[in-house]
């Protein structure tokens, strides 16, 4: 695989137009953490071929990434609301020309809005410990669910399933209060189509913002290329719980 190293002065980066700045770091800055999150999240999900205990830690792992994405694409919105849909000027220069769907535009919006699911996730079980909220899965547990706690000896690699079954009914029942698995389902779809459009639309405006500007100085890209060797499949990897020093 052949990445392209493109050096950016810092003086080149105030000679940026401030609408060009504020596009290079705050999008890129979401671009990547929204891809990286993405990439945990799918490396986390428990496969098939697992048996009980490791699929319940990946199902743990996967549920907890979740939640923090869902928390980075509400405050990804923000940004790309206040940046890109409120600024007439930037819409005009980067909305079709970059190649940014109104469809991308219009999913994030749905999911991350005020008022939306992932805003209600956001709100408390992403990033605060609302105590009365997270409390409140004990009563929403159906009494022949099984709860248990994985314990082990080395640090860091005992769990606590019976906190995040807890957790995740509280979470759960603030979309569907009687049927779980649609409000599984919901949750994780917004997730993913949030996410998609979120990095859809930055990729877009960056392409077009780094042609336009950082790239058109450069000349021949081809003297910027580098070689990576150690490539893998998003779907050949996966980050275990269970670990040792």
């Amino acid at each position: 695989m052949e990445v392209y190293r493109i050096p950016i002065s810092a003086q080149r980066l105030r000679g940026l137009a401030e609408p060009e700045q504020k596009l290079l770091i705050l999008f890129g800055h979401i671009n990547n953490e929204i891809s990286i999150l993405n990439k945990f999240l799918l490396w986390m999900i428990a496969k098939p071929e697992m048996n009980e205990i490791k699929r319940g830690a990946a199902n743990v792992q996967s549920l907890l990434m979740a939640r923090i994405l869902a928390g980075k694409i509400v405050e990804a919105w923000k940004v790309i609301d206040h940046v890109y849909c409120h600024d007439s000027s930037i819409r005009r220069r980067y909305g079709k020309r970059a190649g940014v769907a109104s469809r991308d535009i219009r999913i994030v919006r749905k999911f991350a809005q005020k008022g939306s699911i992932l805003h209600r996730i956001r709100n408390k079980p992403s990033f605060h410990y609302d105590i009365k909220r997270l409390m409140s899965g004990i009563i929403g547990t159906p009494i022949k669910e099984p709860l248990d706690i994985l314990l082990q000896n080395d640090l860091g690699n005992s769990i606590f399933t019976v906190a995040e079954t807890i957790t995740t009914h509280s979470l759960l029942r603030g979309l569907h209060k009687k049927d779980r698995v649609r409000a599984t389902e919901r949750f994780i779809d917004a997730v993913a189509q949030a996410s998609g459009s979120v990095l859809n639309t930055t990729n877009s405006v960056l392409g077009l913002l780094l042609r336009t500007t950082i790239l058109k100085d450069l000349g021949d890209i081809n003297a910027y290329a580098q070689r990576v060797d150690t490539v893998v499949s998003l779907h050949d990897f996966h980050i275990p719980f269970f670990t040792t020093r």
